[in-house]
């Protein structure tokens, strides 16, 4: 860029020799050939006091900075009127259960979900006001011994969900399927029953999206952030109905000789009477609280045990 502007030629030359006989110009900017109208003058500055024989060329830019355009944010659904105003509840109950009664005429599963999803945004934006704030399909095997599930246990599972939760891909949150009552409840069951009787799984239940928020403003480490992911609430409800179901038939299978916490982890723990024993005869002067956290970090379940074993020692206490 230094000669593609006419200036005076000591705004030219960058370099002088020892005892100032010769300049000059050894210094260039390149610039390339898209952006060069961006450039407005380029000179060199030989009244420049930086003790050296290299004089400093200075470029003068004209930067257009690209205007960011802010993504719209969606109105907000105000669902605590529903708990709150009996007839709007009623009139969206109403517009969802007629919406619903082309369902029964769907055959898939992707179909169903679909205009069911359909159905309870627009019964949604109809009836309740809104509030603005700042993969290939997977194969599985149909298992026909199962039993159906039934609308108690879509219920359960749906009472189980934190109210206030964020939606997933579907935008549908739990608070708009539990305002529905019977009606959501039995659809709800029919949709899930569709899916675990052909194993056909709509697209929104398999997606999840991963936001990473920071612990601290401003961060860059990764280790500084915190993950979390946004799935269907009604993936959670068909989760939740499947480990309810698988839950029961592991109870069983659980010896005596084995502690779990099976409300919370179902994780097994080894639990050994002959231990404890040699442990009471040992330090026989310990509380039930002091040996129980020798032994386990979550004591309850062990308190209860140690409770047993010294009512029936001489060494309890």
């Amino acid at each position: 860029m230094n000669t593609w502007f006419k200036n005076h030629p000591r705004r030219c030359w960058t370099w002088k020799s020892p005892g100032d006989r010769v300049r000059n110009q050894i210094d260039f900017i390149l610039m390339k050939k898209r952006y060069r109208n961006s450039i407005t003058s380029c000179k060199s500055m030989p009244d420049a006091d930086c003790s050296s024989d290299q004089i400093p060329a200075v470029v003068t830019m004209v930067v257009k900075l690209k205007k960011l355009k802010k993504s719209k944010k969606e109105p907000r659904l105000q669902l605590n009127i529903l708990e709150e105003d009996e007839e709007l509840k009623k009139k969206y109950i109403v517009c969802v259960k007629n919406k619903f009664d082309i369902l029964d005429s769907l055959n898939t599963a992707e179909e169903k979900w679909q205009k069911m999803k359909e159905s309870i945004h627009e019964a949604a934006k109809e009836h309740i006001p809104t509030t603005r704030k700042e993969s290939p399909t997977p194969h599985i095997e149909i298992d026909t011994e199962g039993l159906p599930i039934m609308p108690d246990e879509v219920e359960h599972a749906m009472k189980k969900i934190h109210k206030g939760k964020a939606a997933g891909p579907d935008d549908i949150t739990i608070e708009l399927l539990l305002a529905l009552k019977e009606v959501g409840i039995q659809e709800v069951t029919k949709l899930l029953n569709t899916i675990y009787d052909t194993g056909e799984i709509p697209e929104d239940f398999k997606k999840s999206v991963f936001i990473a928020l920071p612990k601290k403003p401003g961060t860059t480490d990764c280790e500084q952030h915190r993950i979390i992911s946004l799935m269907s609430h009604l993936t959670k409800v068909l989760l939740r109905v499947l480990m309810s179901r698988m839950r029961n038939e592991i109870r069983p299978e659980i010896s005596d000789t084995h502690l779990t916490d099976a409300a919370h982890t179902g994780r097994p723990v080894e639990f050994n009477n002959d231990l404890l024993l040699a442990t009471l005869e040992e330090d026989c002067a310990a509380t039930l609280e002091e040996l129980t956290q020798k032994f386990y970090s979550s004591p309850s379940t062990v308190h209860r045990q140690l409770q047993q074993l010294c009512s029936a020692s001489k060494f309890g206490k």
